[in-house]
């Protein structure tokens, strides 16, 4: 593997830094497995045994086939982790999504023992308040709805706790232990299921959407209750450390859009009761914790309607219902909070290519205190009673998610597991972090993977063939940690010659609301020549082939990449669209979020600004397109759906432009199968040879 040597492009284009990644080995300590309900004692090292030779470049059946860790939880006492282990299905196996295993692995470090195993999908792992007992979420058997299962890891099976009439979605332990709150949509009456059969099945717009209601059900005896009683619906939800009611984010009605715009924070009784508001946040919200001593909220959500994310700290008075912005001027995205003590607030987000922990005093003006900066990458975290323990999924340019652990005061953190042994041995290429400065002036950064072996002096020369892979939301952000999968190929394209270039644009994430905003009624104008500045700039340090640039993305992703074929086909000889949008009318009128999209993303309505809304669509600039174009799409996707696709196949073919339309059954948006994710990606690589040339070597 190469070594990692980052450095950044300056106004002047370059500039040199150096940074290091320490690993820490850990000692071989017992763990507790309940026998019955793991495969083998040794199955760990069955794991390592069965995994793939990792030699030279890696290829995209390696890639499909990484384990991922994820949804890691910690224990009261801080004594042990628990998480999710993405594993994909075999290549004989009944076609469906990767399975997921929960596994354990010691805080002070140990080999990590599985729960559960596949074949299957446990997931959500959550511990009891005394450490004993682990609940987890399964569809098992001919069982027709994901329901809760407990198992005492002192020995014995797991059991299912629910007997739900529709599948549950999420749920939490009580304080107590005695009890867990979870979330489930209402069942389809009686009355529409005989209309059903009787072929009285139509379907009137909205008349049939079913409240997310939230459920208590007793541990002991596995007597459940109704707890919010009105028609509104439950997004997320903490109890108070007293047991006797639960802070939620409710909205009034249940489609996707209330989900993401028209939520506010609201108490609700535990014994049950109708919700009782205490915010109208301004515009989207994320996940609420209750302080341990029961009078703050802390909550991430947006300072107003059009904010992209969720993404700044909020501290609500629980009596008051008075909310104060904690990071007014963070220029980072808030992507968890928790709480340390009653006294002090927790927080992780991304902050440029990097992540951040920090800590916040409740009262007065205290600054913030950084906790953890830069990589490894991560997302959230747990913490452990004391506020001292935390865990997390995190990764770096040289694996995927792995479960790291730190304690206060220590630093850098410790790696506990090791889900894809020999991955060191794979030749990865150079991953760096680059800036740029935009037309206007604005410094805009990214990721940049240069080819396998590129410096050495038989390794390939430049300049390099580029792939920009572009990130979607637009409300997301490229990281400097693992960059490859079946959707986005980093090591795989450099691993084949090709440099990459993942550019976080104006309208990402990561770099505060400012700059999150920066796009609004501007889509793909500023925010897209970021891009194509990024690579005039890799241009003129003599890194890239100006004749040889491809371009290829999910979503807002495949938009740009559409984008690229058609408005800006004189500078792209390639692209690969995947779920994209290509007609910002069609899209609007047939999309699961067209208040979302055209609140956050163009802070307009494409409907009464027809002429920019058509202007900014791929569809619309056909004539000029000339880009051999990829179009790859789920047939159930509702998010983008599968016509934006057809669109645009249609209007290249008939242009005559070179074009491939591929449909995946089954799949929503974004693929789940194995044999979906290996073709897509095998068919991407294929496309870019084809019309880039052979990578760096030819």
């Amino acid at each position: 593997m190469s070594t990692r040597r980052p450095f950044v492009f300056d106004p002047s284009f370059f500039a040199a830094s150096v940074a290091g990644i320490a690993f820490f080995a850990w000692a071989l300590l017992p763990g507790v497995v309940p026998a019955a309900e793991i495969p083998e004692p040794d199955s760990a090292a069955a794991q390592a045994a069965s995994s793939p030779v990792f030699s030279g470049p890696l290829s995209p059946e390696q890639v499909v086939d990484l384990r991922k860790a994820r949804s890691v939880v910690l224990s009261g006492d801080g004594a042990r982790a628990v998480y999710v282990l993405d594993v994909a299905r075999g290549v004989e196996e009944e076609y469906g999504p990767a399975h997921q295993e929960i596994w354990t692995v010691p805080f002070s470090g140990g080999p990590a023992r599985p729960l559960t195993h596949a074949p299957g999908r446990t997931t959500a792992p959550a511990l009891s308040p005394d450490g004993e007992t682990l609940a987890f979420l399964a569809k098992r058997g001919e069982e027709e709805h994901t329901q809760i299962y407990i198992l005492p890891l002192s020995g014995g099976e797991a059991r299912r706790l629910t007997a739900a009439d529709s599948s549950v979605a999420s749920f939490s332990w009580s304080p107590d232990g005695k009890a867990l709150a979870y979330l489930a949509v209402d069942p389809v009456s009686s009355a529409r299921k005989e209309d059903e059969e009787k072929g009285r099945d139509w379907l009137v717009a909205d008349a049939l959407q079913r409240p997310r209601r939230l459920w208590r059900i007793d541990v002991a005896n596995g007597t459940a209750q109704e707890i919010t009683t009105d028609s509104s619906s439950v997004w997320h939800y903490a109890w108070f450390p007293d047991g006797s009611r639960l802070a939620l984010t409710v909205s009034q009605k249940p489609d996707i859009d209330s989900s993401y715009i028209y939520k506010s924070l609201a108490l609700v009784a535990a014994a049950g009761g109708a919700p009782r508001t205490i915010w109208d946040a301004p515009g989207k919200m994320g996940h609420p914790a209750v302080a341990p001593d029961g009078r703050h909220i802390a909550i991430n959500a947006a300072i107003s309607a059009n904010d992209p994310a969720a993404g700044s700290l909020f501290i609500v008075n629980v009596k008051t219902g008075r909310a104060a912005n904690r990071t007014p001027a963070l220029d980072a995205t808030v992507t968890w909070v928790g709480w340390a003590s009653a006294h002090e607030v927790l927080l992780a987000a991304h902050q440029g290519t990097g992540s951040l922990l920090a800590a916040i005093p409740v009262d007065g003006d205290g600054a913030m205190k950084m906790l953890l900066a830069g990589t490894p990458i991560f997302t959230e975290v747990a913490v452990s009673t004391d506020g001292l323990r935390f865990v997390m999924a995190a990764s770096t340019a040289a694996h995927p998610d792995e479960v790291f652990a730190w304690q206060r005061g220590d630093s850098p953190m410790a790696r506990l597991t090791d889900s894809n042994p020999g991955l060191e041995d794979a030749s990865l290429g150079e991953q760096t972090v680059v800036r740029w400065q935009a037309e206007d002036g604005l410094e805009i950064e990214g990721i940049l993977i240069l080819p396998v072996g590129a410096g050495d002096k038989n390794g390939p020369q430049r300049p390099y063939p580029l792939v920009s892979v572009v990130h979607g939301g637009p409300e997301s952000c490229w990281h400097d940690g693992w960059n490859t999968s079946y959707s986005r190929w980093g090591q795989v394209l450099a691993g084949r010659g090709f440099a990459v270039l993942m550019a976080n644009y104006r309208g990402s994430t990561g770099r505060g609301v400012p700059f999150a905003k920066a796009d609004h009624r501007d889509l793909a104008g500023r925010e897209f020549r970021d891009i194509l500045d990024g690579i005039d700039a890799l241009v003129a340090r003599g890194l890239v082939d100006p004749q040889r640039v491809g371009s290829g993305g999910s979503s807002y992703g495949g938009y740009f990449s559409a984008w690229a074929a058609t408005r800006y086909s004189g500078r792209f000889a390639a692209s690969v669209v995947f779920a994209g949008i290509t007609n910002w009318m069609s899209f609007t009128g047939t999309s699961d979020i067209p208040e979302e999209n055209s609140v956050v993303h163009w802070d307009l309505s494409p409907y009464l600004r027809a002429d920019l809304a058509w202007d900014r669509s791929p569809v619309a600039h056909v004539r000029t397109a000339e880009t051999p174009t990829l179009i790859a799409h789920g047939a159930k996707d509702e998010r983008v759906p599968l016509g934006q696709g057809k669109e645009l196949y249609t209007a290249l073919r008939l242009k005559g432009t070179p074009v491939e339309f591929v449909t995946y059954p089954r799949e929503p948006h974004g693929l789940r199968e194995r044999a979906h994710q290996l073709d897509y990606m095998n068919r991407a690589l294929g496309w870019y040879e084809r019309w880039l040339g052979a990578g760096a070597q030819d």
